[in-house]
């Protein structure tokens, strides 16, 4: 994941991606944050919402699906040197086939819908201005 919020999954085999990539919303693609070493525990003040996130699927070709995040405060993402977790959980559309691979000619295999990656310190979009 870049520190713009970029995030990109990279699928080994080629997949179907002729599809409107506006279906793949949180009824399909379950996507959140795990704070590093549960340090939203140690203050009573902790605000959790400065942890919470939008996204949207940007583009999704052959192997890779970009999907750009866009934090509520940036700054608030991995803010020490331990990273916070992104999961992502890649759910299964039965019959559907978002996650259909044409070179196994098979959906994903529920083995590898369930992805876990470290978020590096997150910059404000402005920070780039």
């Amino acid at each position: 994941m870049t520190s713009n919020g970029i995030l990109e999954i990279e699928f080994s085999n080629l997949m179907f991606t002729e599809f409107n990539h506006t279906w793949l919303n949180s009824s399909i693609i379950e996507i959140y944050l795990a704070p590093a070493n549960d340090r939203h525990l140690d203050n009573i003040f902790f605000n959790m919402t400065k942890l919470s996130f939008n996204w949207k699927v940007v583009d999704f070709i052959e192997k890779l699906l970009t999907i750009q995040i866009n934090w509520e405060c940036a700054s608030c993402i991995s803010p020490e040197s331990d990273q916070d977790m992104l999961i992502i959980n890649l759910r299964n559309a039965t019959n559907i086939g978002f996650f259909y691979s044409f070179e196994t000619t098979k959906d994903l295999d529920p083995t590898y819908r369930y992805l876990v990656t470290n978020v590096r310190k997150q910059f404000e979009q402005n920070d780039f201005n």
